[in-house]
């Protein structure tokens, strides 16, 4: 009869074993597929993205006017504002092998350009107008 337990128990203790694995992965396959959905959106409206970038959860207000190298890893909350659509070319250009730490802000009415083997700090903001005073 204790036989019997311990093999019940132990089933029960490998399934849920089983079952938070099963969630664990599900959970991070759902995102890696989430995130390539919103990247091909993004990709579709206008973002350039380079080879074996990162692109953690950022915020874009016009993707068409920024331009973003390979081998770069933009980390969370990284927000590109950019004034309006109707600027020809890029107004927000990163090169390779830029990292972009979380919460910075590029807030960029005409054009800045962020050069190759860069390190920004997160929290940093990119501003590169002032209210017309």
């Amino acid at each position: 009869m204790s036989n019997n337990f311990i093999n019940r128990s132990n089933f029960i203790e490998n399934s849920k074993r089983f079952y938070f694995k099963f969630l664990f992965k599900l959970n991070y396959y759902a995102f890696i597929f989430v995130s390539r959905v919103k990247l091909l959106f993004l990709i579709n409206r206008g973002l350039n993205v380079g080879k074996n970038t990162k692109l953690e959860k950022c915020r874009f207000t016009w993707p068409n006017n920024v331009s973003i190298g390979e081998d770069c890893n933009i980390e969370e909350g990284v927000y590109f504002k950019c004034d309006g659509p109707y600027f020809e070319g890029k107004t927000i250009i990163i090169r390779n092998n830029v990292f972009v730490g979380g919460g910075v802000e590029f807030n960029i009415r005409k054009k800045i350009y962020i050069e190759s083997n860069c390190l920004i700090a997160s929290g940093c903001r990119f501003i590169d107008h002032d209210h017309g005073f």
